[in-house]
């Protein structure tokens, strides 16, 4: 945990409100959420949080009026993929973020809401998180349903903090939608990503502790 700490800080830092431990056990994936007291300090801020909350209302309602222009044509674009098909609506939804947001890392990490990450043209992965949940949200899908789940990637150049967005529909299923894959995904083909803790955007947040033989688990 010490070192999921320090990549977290180092990279991909982000907030939490008090929260739930999730137990993972070999028998079942499937998690059991368990009412605790409170989240590692290392991971409180909620300062950061409340002020992203409160840009990220402000703005939700009124991407079509946006002083961007970049804005107004992004909010026009996405609302034409409304479909019945899930997964194909998902797929828009994330190309669409692709051709509107470049990646590009910050020294401090700082949760940019849809509207000024697409309106300059560039984020780092929080930002991305942060276009596809919202687009999943203005598409119809319950905010419940949407959660942006922080942790580390162990990639060929070793770990580093990391965050994506996990959509799941009405049967149950996951979907995973990380900016390092150029596709979406079932939660069953992400790989080499072990979850710390996730939050909503209804600011419901959980905290994981994940048994090590899984690198890979919601």
């Amino acid at each position: 945990m010490d070192n999921i700490v320090r990549h977290l800080r180092r990279s991909c830092l982000f907030t939490i409100l008090p929260v739930f431990t999730l137990a993972i056990t070999a028998d079942s994936v499937r998690a059991k959420y368990v009412t605790i007291s409170k989240a590692p300090k290392s991971f409180l801020n909620k300062t950061q949080q409340s002020q992203f909350h409160y840009r990220w209302l402000k703005e939700y309602h009124s991407y079509d009026r946006h002083h961007s222009k970049r804005v107004r044509n992004w909010y026009q674009s996405l609302m034409s993929k409304k479909s019945n098909d899930t997964v194909k609506e998902l797929k828009s939804l994330y190309a669409l973020a692709g051709r509107n947001v470049k990646y590009k890392t910050e020294r401090k990490d700082y949760w940019s809401t849809p509207g000024e990450t697409i309106a300059r043209g560039f984020g780092d992965c929080d930002d991305y998180a942060h276009v596809y949940l919202t687009s999943a949200a203005l598409l119809g899908h319950d905010q419940r349903d949407l959660w942006m789940v922080a942790g580390v990637f162990h990639g060929r150049y070793g770990p580093v903090g990391h965050a994506v967005a996990i959509v799941e529909t009405k049967s149950g299923e996951q979907y995973v939608l990380d900016n390092l894959y150029q596709r979406v995904i079932s939660e069953e083909q992400h790989h080499n990503f072990k979850p710390t803790y996730e939050i909503n955007m209804e600011e419901q947040a959980a905290f994981v502790s994940v048994n090590t033989q899984y690198h890979d688990a919601f």
